[in-house]
């Protein structure tokens, strides 16, 4: 039983996606006194297939730390997920959390970018202007108020941390240290992978470079039925991770969305829409964390 505890996560990051997130996780587990999970996203708490499998399951993602190192993991769908708070709560009530939202109005360029590049998702539409118009999900996870209230009303509030992408890439070293400093570990640490660029947004050609099954689960994405997907029968039996992997490029570093073949500059017309969707829901957000957002404003 002590040995299970060891084993329980100190943190967990919960998001938000096309946010540094990859970045943060991997100045985390280079510092000398974290360690992280075995893998960076779980998906235990947003998957029920990977949830049913217990605890033991979950907490496996950490044998390789030792118990005197602070221990964490970082799926960033949690922040968008209905049933994760509370699962997390429920298990680990006293874990941190960890958030790092971006101007919402870029997030969704850069998730439309990220899925016209690697998972072809969002091709189905015309262009930018017509995604951000027909697509909830694109436009839904950029209301981050919605999403953090859900964590704020769980857990208690210096349990929280939220921290802003674009103060992360004016002064990385400055916000990676307040991260530190949630944890309880030395500040001062200067992670390797503070100025190198992570998970930068792929090849737009990247998709007729694929191999045969990347193909095809980039054609089941584009034109079969959600809930008759390719990859939902892969996750069924164990193999979707396996062949996402075969897909997916080597990719490292830092929070920065450069990718010379393919611009997604966001037109005055589709600014104006998106800023106007997410108005009311910023208000609600500087009020919830406390922090003064007029940097997403502009």
């Amino acid at each position: 039983m002590e040995n299970n505890h060891k084993q329980s996560p100190d943190f967990i990051g919960i998001g938000v996606m096309k946010a540094a997130t990859t970045w943060i996780f991997q100045c985390l587990v280079e510092h000398p006194d974290i360690c992280g999970s075995s893998k960076k996203e779980i998906h235990f708490f947003d998957r029920p297939e990977n949830y049913k499998k217990g605890l033991e399951y979950y907490k496996a993602f950490f044998n390789n730390c030792s118990h005197d190192k602070v221990k964490g993991e970082y799926t960033p769908r949690y922040i968008f997920s209905k049933d994760a708070p509370e699962l997390i709560y429920k298990n680990f009530l006293d874990v941190k959390i960890i958030a790092c939202l971006r101007n919402p109005v870029d997030r969704a360029a850069s998730h439309y970018k990220f899925s016209v590049c690697q998972n072809g998702r969002l091709s189905v539409y015309k262009n930018f202007s017509q995604a951000i118009r027909k697509d909830k999900e694109i436009i839904g996870r950029g209301k981050y108020y919605e999403q953090l209230k859900k964590y704020f009303d769980l857990f208690p509030k210096d349990n929280i941390l939220v921290t802003i992408y674009e103060e992360i890439k004016n002064d990385p070293q400055k916000e990676i240290s307040k991260i530190y400093e949630f944890l309880g570990v030395d500040p001062d640490f200067r992670p390797a992978a503070l100025t190198r660029k992570v998970n930068v947004t792929g090849d737009k050609k990247f998709i007729s470079k694929r191999p045969l099954i990347s193909k095809i689960l980039y054609i089941s994405r584009r034109f079969v039925p959600r809930e008759s997907r390719l990859e939902k029968v892969l996750e069924r039996y164990g193999l979707y991770d396996f062949f996402k992997g075969v897909q997916s490029k080597n990719k490292i570093l830092l929070p920065e969305d450069q990718d010379p073949n393919m611009d997604i500059s966001i037109k005055n017309k589709d600014k104006e829409y998106l800023k106007q969707i997410y108005q009311e829901d910023i208000q609600k957000l500087e009020k919830l964390i406390g922090k003064d957002l007029s940097i997403w404003k502009k």
